[in-house]
């Protein structure tokens, strides 16, 4: 009996656990990026696409300023999966996870009540990144950031096609709570074509393994089970 107490316990406490609302982002778009509780985002590369080599960082915002790098997410290693001898990208700059680019899949847990933004930082083919200035314009997700508020980054889309523009207007948010989530951004080059694939990847929140969830449900039925036994001697 005692067994079954348990095991019911468990079941319903794992069940009470999972069912429970995610807190809610209060914004993950072209405004800023924040959250109501700490929160882990787990971050993958689909793919690069350009003659610059270009790092993926986290930055922390204060009073619409950028006020701390807090670190790469993932960079490129060399500007395409192609390049020639001195590096230089092929006519087809395509760069993937494991070949150009390293550090995928990635997380970063974003405190609560803080402001942050993703920011694109683009070197030349030619450049040393561990001891060059960035050749050109970082860009950031947070529109404002940017020269001009240009629009960057969009959410729940991966862009256009080379050169053809993209109509970003309607890409300004996403939600990281449910399934990946699509971002992507232009990087400013080709005169800022705004075709808004220059890099792309995917983000979603980091949930409890089904075993940490388990292990929750029998610690919270012990406790249960616990609370019972007092209570009968009582």
């Amino acid at each position: 009996m005692k067994n079954q107490i348990l095991t019911a316990a468990a079941t319903t406490a794992i069940v009470g656990l999972a069912s429970v609302a995610p807190a809610l982002a209060a914004s993950f778009g072209t405004s800023g990026i924040s959250f109501d509780e700490d929160t882990t985002v787990e971050f993958e590369v689909l793919q690069t696409y350009g003659a610059y080599m270009s790092d993926l960082k986290v930055y922390e915002v204060i009073d619409g300023q950028i006020a701390g790098d807090l670190g790469l997410l993932f960079g490129e290693v060399q500007a395409a999966d192609v390049v020639d001898a001195n590096g230089r990208p092929s006519s087809d700059p395509l760069g993937t996870a494991g070949n150009a680019v390293i550090g995928s899949p990635t997380y970063f847990t974003f405190e609560a009540d803080k402001e942050y933004t993703l920011g694109v930082v683009n070197y030349g083919w030619w450049q040393n990144k561990e001891t060059d200035a960035p050749r050109y314009q970082t860009v950031y997700s947070t529109s404002i950031l940017n020269d001009n508020g240009t629009q960057r980054a969009v959410f729940d889309s991966t862009g256009g096609s080379e050169l053809n523009g993209f109509d970003a207007s309607m890409y300004t948010e996403g939600d990281v709570f449910g399934d990946w989530l699509n971002m992507s951004f232009d990087d400013g080059g080709n005169q800022s074509d705004l075709d808004y694939q220059d890099f792309t990847f995917r983000a979603k929140v980091k949930t409890p393994e089904p075993a940490v969830l388990l292990g929750l449900g029998v610690a919270v039925g012990g406790m249960f089970l616990t609370r019972r036994n007092k209570n009968k001697v009582s």
